[in-house]
């Protein structure tokens, strides 16, 4: 009995949506012998994700370098480009060597994985990854080509995009060899992207300077360093009303250099220039800090004045010295939208003197915001064990600013039971 279209193209996607890649196109492959009327939506839903990487995640059993190598010879050969909707590129593939009977004179891995690119007409989401972003290597600039092609691809319903690039390597192209160019065309030749995550700000200048009208005019959502966001307040396009997540990748902050980079950091954010008014999603990802003192709060406030949800900041004793006084920060109503805050992340040991008075702090966070319901401390420590449990304090706040419930768990207190438990157990086993 034959089903209508849309049922087979459901099932199909409802298999691709599995959590393990492997899984889903062993499945899907079957479905496709079964007859006629599964094949055409099996296949679609097979092709609809490709990731070139032999070491890919996605899977408890990854495909390997010669099972990628094979994905991609039998998408060329079969011109199954037109299926991809998400194409996931590492870019070291582009020097894989290849088997025998996938060679083809002439037509390297490298122009393989191009070809696809190029005829990926109906691609929505585009992951291109370099897996050497942060070091030095003997083969310099592996994948160039890739890259240097992508930024020539006009894909109409793109929406996703995601370069994480090698700081070492020049993928420019050779009319864009002082600037970044190439990529702010590609972003203006894409206004419908609405997320956009980027590492690549050692490799380009990222500098609109408003000569590119359409960039990125669409976009909700956009993860990167500070230097990379300058793409955002260099932009043209009247932002304000469609960006509302940013997530800001910043440098760890250790004891030996805080005040160096909480300077470069506070820095940073007077590059974006002007203030994203939309902007109602905040995070910060670090190793360790950044410390949100008055100048940081400050600072944040001026680029982003409506945030509603701030998370990846510590707390700084300057501002815990402020809420114990139960003071404002003359002349300022900083983030006067502040709904939920939270403090999660590594600390420098020592930073504080004494806990008790940073949880009573927290208490009065309302004292600087008026509309904080929720705040919450989830707190380990660089140079201490990572076996250990970390600090935690969650305080939700009513409308009059006082604290309404306080969940506690301290690491001392988490020991205690523990030497509590074992005690009682050892004394069962007597």
């Amino acid at each position: 009995m034959d089903l209508p279209t849309e049922i087979y193209a459901r099932i199909a996607e409802e298999i691709r949506a599995w959590d393990d890649r492997l899984v889903e196109e062993k499945t899907l492959v079957n479905l496709s012998a079964v007859s006629k009327s599964w094949r055409p939506e099996a296949l679609r839903a097979l092709w609809s994700k490709v990731v070139i990487d032999d070491k890919d995640k996605g899977s408890m059993n990854p495909r390997g370098i010669k099972g990628t190598i094979a994905m991609v010879s039998v998408i060329v050969q079969m011109e199954y480009c037109h299926y991809i909707r998400d194409l996931r590129i590492i870019l070291e593939m582009a020097n894989a060597t290849e088997e025998p009977q996938y060679v083809v004179p002439g037509f390297s891995m490298e122009d393989k994985i191009i070809h696809i690119l190029y005829n990926s007409h109906n691609l929505r989401a585009l992951h291109i990854r370099d897996l050497a972003m942060h070091y030095s290597r003997k083969d310099e600039n592996v994948g160039s080509m890739i890259i240097q092609s992508a930024y020539r691809c006009r894909f109409h319903q793109l929406r996703r995009l995601k370069l994480m690039l090698n700081q070492n390597d020049d993928y420019r192209e050779p009319d864009c060899s002082k600037s970044g160019d190439a990529l702010l065309r590609f972003l203006s030749n894409h206004p419908e992207l609405t997320h956009l995550e980027l590492s690549a700000e050692n490799e380009y200048s990222l500098e609109p300077g408003g000569r590119f009208p359409r960039l990125l005019s669409n976009l909700k959502s956009f993860e990167g360093s500070p230097e990379e966001a300058r793409i955002l307040a260099g932009s043209s396009s009247p932002l304000g009303s469609s960006l509302t997540d940013i997530t800001l990748d910043i440098d760890p902050m250790d004891a030996d250099d805080y005040d160096h980079a909480h300077w470069c950091l506070v820095r940073d954010l007077g590059l974006l220039d002007k203030p994203f008014n939309s902007v109602r999603s905040l995070v910060f990802t670090a190793d360790c800090g950044p410390y949100l003192d008055v100048s940081m709060l400050l600072a944040i406030h001026r680029c982003f004045p409506n945030v509603e949800d701030l998370r990846g900041v510590a707390i700084s004793p300057y501002l815990v010295n402020i809420l114990l006084a139960e003071t404002r920060i003359p002349n300022e109503n900083p983030l006067p939208k502040l709904n939920s805050l939270k403090f999660d992340g590594y600390e420098i040991e020592g930073m504080h003197d004494n806990e008790w008075e940073v949880e009573e702090a927290l208490g009065n966070l309302p004292c600087l915001f008026e509309s904080l319901r929720t705040a919450f401390r989830s707190v380990d420590y660089m140079s201490l064990s990572r076996n250990r449990r970390p600090d935690r304090l969650h305080l939700t706040f009513d409308e009059n600013g006082s604290v309404k419930t306080r969940e506690r768990e301290r690491h001392l207190d988490w020991q205690k039971r523990k030497r509590a438990s074992s005690v009682q157990t050892d004394k069962s086993e007597d």
